[in-house]
């Protein structure tokens, strides 16, 4: 795919030549994008979406779209560019495409994308919290690993793979165009891929794993971390104690469940807590009260919504506030850098070459009602033009 976006994104030329093949067949052609970036996921993901799109409630079979398109333009830069370079490049990218294995894994691949998709936008939520995010963590892994032996269901695989099923022709057809090496993804078990397509796969599967295990891999529980994060890991894995959707129902096992983790706790942020005047000693018992009061009263309401009006409320704000100062810990941990690199995009926006001159507490101001405030067609402007045609001073 790389070698498609090279071709059209350094000739002019080659992208007009694939937009008039385009609007000849009736396809509307998009322009190959990038796969290597800085954003890796997104710009992988798009160039397959994109290399690959098929016909809206069209068949994959015979109805000609961006890949058949895209095939035809390279035969025809095979068969006719006089530079050698573009010449051979087009041979191999043809070559490579009208391969039964190649369109199969480009399909796969989009499958795999859309899973680390899913976990990618979650990350950059706003209301990120531990739970959900080792809960997330979790099922993408078991989803990828699922993967490996069976197309998700309504993917793109699996609809290929209905399609090769259906077909009576060998070698099977795409888009249009005969596929070469007949037995290379004909079926949708496992045993029947083609060992290039399999070994592709599970190589893929593997390297995606591998990357989960090394970047969440001791969060997970599932590598040892090293000793230098080992204690830090450990605290991160006893503030799950404070999601009440895992504590256990029997009420003589929730009397003792979490207290050596809170204990450890305590420990860890025994400094912040005493500063904050947090009385240390009673830690433990209006944890037996939290625990107690949530379980009889609370367990239908979620996560935030249980950890806010707790906070918010009396009598509860002010009998568990001990304890809470500890959830307030682990409600503002950073799980992602998401929301700061949206206030770097947000403060780019705001202070550029023509607002140059705001002060510091402007741009601050700005930023913060940028993230934080209301969208602009909620926002009432009245009150503020008001006051600013009632100064004095207008600038």
């Amino acid at each position: 795919m790389h070698l498609v976006w090279k071709t059209y994104h350094f000739s002019p030329k080659s992208k007009r030549d694939l937009k008039t093949l385009g609007s000849q067949l009736g396809i509307d052609v998009l322009q190959p994008t990038r796969v290597k970036g800085s954003r890796w996921l997104p710009h992988v993901s798009r160039a397959l979406d994109v290399f690959i799109k098929p016909v809206k409630d069209g068949d994959l079979v015979k109805d000609e779209s961006q890949y058949a398109a895209v095939l035809q333009h390279m035969e025809h830069l095979a068969s006719t560019s006089p530079k050698a370079e573009i010449k051979g490049r087009a041979l191999n990218v043809s070559r490579a495409m009208k391969e039964a294995s190649s369109v199969a894994f480009c399909h796969f691949l989009a499958d795999m994308f859309q899973i680390l998709g899913k976990l990618s936008l979650h990350f950059q939520r706003n209301d990120l919290i531990l739970p959900s995010t080792l809960s997330i963590l979790k099922e993408t892994i078991a989803n990828i690993k699922y993967l490996a032996k069976q197309p998700i269901s309504g993917g793109r695989m699996e609809a290929l793979i209905k399609s090769f099923e259906n077909q009576q022709s060998d070698p099977p057809m795409f888009q249009g165009i005969q596929l070469t090496q007949p037995n290379a993804g004909r079926c949708a078990s496992r045993i029947h891929y083609s060992d290039a397509v399999q070994t592709s796969i599970d190589q893929a599967v593997q390297l995606c794993l591998q990357g989960l295990e090394d970047k969440f891999g001791s969060l997970l529980q599932l590598t040892s971390p090293s000793k230098k994060y080992a204690a830090v890991h450990e605290i991160i894995s006893d503030l799950t104690v404070f999601n009440h959707d895992a504590w256990p129902t029997d009420m003589e096992v929730l009397l003792n469940f979490g207290r050596e983790k809170v204990k450890h706790l305590i420990k860890w942020f025994q400094a912040p807590l005493l500063s904050s005047g947090c009385d240390v000693s009673a830690v433990q018992s209006q944890w037996l009260s939290l625990k107690v009061l949530v379980h009889s009263n609370f367990m239908d309401k979620g996560y935030n919504d249980l950890w806010a009006m707790l906070m918010t409320k009396e009598p509860y704000k002010d009998d568990l506030k001990d304890v809470l100062s500890l959830v307030q810990i682990l409600l503002v941990l950073p799980l992602s850098a998401g929301q700061c690199e949206r206030a770097i995009s947000a403060q780019n926006r705001i202070k550029n070459c023509h607002r140059s001159s705001l002060a510091p507490k402007t741009v601050e101001d700005l930023i913060g009602i940028s993230a934080e405030g209301p969208a602009v067609s909620e926002f009432n402007s009245t009150p503020a033009v008001d006051e600013w045609f009632a100064s004095s001073k207008k600038r």
